[in-house]
C-alpha cells in the first residue's frame, strides 16, 4: 500500500496499515492451515499404502535412505509434519495421524540391522 506523505505520517493511517498487515498475515496463516488439513492425510495415506505393499512383499521395514523412502513419499510427509507443528492445535487429529505414520516409518528404518563387517579384508585372518 502506498500513501501520500501526509497520510503516511498520520497515526490513523499507520494504525490502519498495521491492522491491514496483521489481517493479511492471519489470512495467509489460515489458508496454509486449511491446505495442510488436506495435504497431511493425503500424503499419510500414500505412505501407509506403500507400507502395506512392502509388508505384503516382505520387504518392510526398509531403509529411509534409498529409493524406497522417496517413492513412499516419506521425505515430503516429513516436511509437511515439520511445517504442521506450528498448526498442530488447529489441525488436531490430522496432524497427530500424520506424525504417527512418520514416527512408525522412522522407527522401522532404525530396525534394519547394520551391515556386518565380518568379511572385511582386515578382519580376516590369514
Amino acid at each position: 500500500l502506498r500513501l501520500c506523505p501526509y497520510q503516511a505520517t498520520s497515526s490513523a493511517a499507520q494504525a490502519l496499515l498495521c491492522r491491514a498487515r496483521v489481517l493479511a498475515e492471519l489470512w495467509t496463516w489460515r489458508r496454509r492451515c486449511a491446505q495442510l488439513r488436506e495435504e497431511l492425510p493425503s500424503y499419510a495415506r500414500g505412505v501407509v499404502a506403500k507400507e502395506l505393499e512392502h509388508r505384503r512383499a516382505g520387504t518392510w521395514p526398509y531403509s529411509m535412505k534409498g529409493e524406497s523412502a522417496e517413492e513412499a513419499g516419506v521425505p515430503i510427509l516429513k516436511k509437511l509434519v515439520a511445517e504442521g507443528r506450528s498448526f498442530c492445535g488447529d489441525l488436531g487429529f490430522v496432524f497427530s495421524e500424520a506424525e504417527a505414520v512418520l514416527d512408525r516409518q522412522e522407527w522401522a528404518a532404525r530396525q534394519i540391522p547394520p551391515k556386518s563387517d565380518a568379511f572385511r579384508k582386515d578382519n580376516m585372518e590369514g
